[in-house]
C-alpha cells in the first residue's frame, strides 16, 4: 500500500512540475501587442498597385507608387 501512495504522490508532483514548466515557457513567448500601428494601404491613382500611405507619393490628394506615374498622370 505504501508503494501505491508513493507512486500517486510522484505522479502528482510530476504533473505539477509539467504545468509549471509549461506556464514558464508560455510566459516567455512574445505576444503581439494591441498597440501596433496600423498601416494604411492606398492604391496608386495611375496603375492601381496598393502601397503603404507612408511610401506613397501624394499629389492633389492622390497617391502614386512612383514619380514616373505621378508625372504621367499630372501631364
Amino acid at each position: 500500500m505504501g508503494y501505491l501512495l508513493r507512486l500517486v504522490i510522484l505522479l502528482i508532483l510530476g504533473w505539477l512540475a509539467y504545468r509549471l514548466v509549461r506556464r514558464l515557457v508560455a510566459d516567455e513567448s512574445p505576444r503581439p501587442s494591441g498597440k501596433q500601428a496600423r498601416i494604411e494601404i492606398v492604391p496608386c491613382a495611375k496603375c492601381g498597385v496598393h502601397i503603404p500611405r507612408e511610401e506613397a507619393l501624394m499629389h492633389n490628394g492622390k497617391a502614386y507608387c512612383s514619380a514616373a506615374h505621378m508625372e504621367e498622370d499630372t501631364k
